[in-house]
């Protein structure tokens, strides 16, 4: 099956896994800890101008500003592009066919994820490899789920 994901389905994908895909501290953090450090240094500066240094709450107010926009900021700089590859499963692998070159992901050895949205291949190297749900057919989506 031919697949084409384009830039907008990393963006996506992107701060869906950085939201979503973590410990519940971890994904906590992430969604709140900007915008709470940015109501606490404002809050600090109101109340207690006079007591604490203004360089330490302009630091905070700037980490959590900072925090809140970085995945945006990450998505943005970061060099995407369209890519078309064609993917399908023998004996236990993943084959996938762009257009450079041909490889095989073991499924045994690799760990292989659903959610919602996507379907991910946890790669022993440490990159993930990620297969939006809607693109896929009912059979390459029932053979994913056959390898879970």
């Amino acid at each position: 099956m031919k697949i084409t994901i384009t830039k907008l389905d990393y963006k996506k994908f992107y701060i869906n896994n950085y939201f979503n895909d973590q410990t519940r501290l971890i994904r906590f953090l992430r969604r709140y800890l900007g915008p709470i450090m940015i109501v606490g240094g404002l809050y600090l500066y109101w109340e207690y101008e006079q007591d604490i240094n203004v360089i330490l709450i302009g630091l905070m107010i700037a980490f959590g500003a900072f925090y809140t926009i970085k995945p945006f900021l990450i998505i943005n700089i970061s060099k995407m592009q369209d890519e078309t590859f064609t993917i399908s499963f023998k004996d236990n692998k993943l084959q996938i066919q762009d257009r450079l070159k041909k490889g095989d992901v073991d499924l045994r050895q690799n760990q292989l994820v659903e959610n919602e949205q996507y379907f991910f291949v946890k790669i022993a190297t440490g990159q993930t490899l990620f297969f939006p749900k809607h693109m896929l057919n009912e059979k390459i989506r029932e053979e994913f789920r056959e390898h879970l």
